[in-house]
């Protein structure tokens, strides 16, 4: 099987075969942690990178894996796999810099990151939870003027430019009152 092509791998592991699949992470994995920590280079910090690319990585194939009957074989398929790497970890550092953005600690930041994406221990998801209801909460009891700004970035990810659009006020505004907001945000979760 370990001489099969990618194109045969791919069509035994969409009828089931998981060594098929098997045999795809095994190829590609190496490559694609090379990948993923070259897009993530120079955001991250020393420790982040220890766990970042690995969890992308485990992340991307966890996705090629379910979504591999849309595979399509007029392209190779490391760069379908390299794509859905690249929208992982974009996916990945949006959350981490908008956690960052909302004064979260590095820990916090990297708890509600987690929150829903990645495999933790029965704790680490506990306390992804506990930190994520902890911002929900924060956010509720803003003044209503920051209070639906805050959800909008904070939560939905909107950028500021849709903000400012869907509520029809100025963009110097959105990012006046999110700087408010987010002071209130650290103060409240600090607490």
């Amino acid at each position: 099987m370990n001489r099969l092509t990618d194109r045969e791998l791919v069509v035994l592991a969409q009828n089931g075969e998981q060594k098929a699949f098997t045999l795809l992470t095994e190829r590609y994995r190496r490559g694609l942690l090379g990948h993923i920590a070259e897009l993530l280079s120079g955001n991250w910090s020393v420790t982040e990178m220890a766990e970042g690319p690995e969890d992308i990585c485990q992340e991307t194939f966890k996705k090629a894996f379910l979504h591999i009957d849309d595979y399509n074989p007029k392209y190779e398929f490391s760069t379908w796999l390299y794509n859905i790497g690249r929208n992982t970890a974009i996916d990945y550092s949006r959350k981490r810099k908008i956690a960052i953005e909302a004064g979260l600690s590095a820990e916090k930041a990297v708890g509600i990151i987690n929150y829903g994406n990645l495999k933790n221990s029965p704790e680490d998801n506990m306390i992804s939870s506990q930190e994520y209801s902890n911002l929900l909460k924060a956010i509720e009891e803003l003044n209503e003027r920051y209070r639906e700004i805050a959800k909008m970035r904070f939560i939905q990810e909107y950028a500021y430019e849709e903000i400012a659009q869907k509520l029809d006020i100025p963009l110097n505004t959105v990012r006046t009152r999110l700087k408010r907001a987010k002071d209130i945000l650290v103060k409240k979760l600090d607490e």
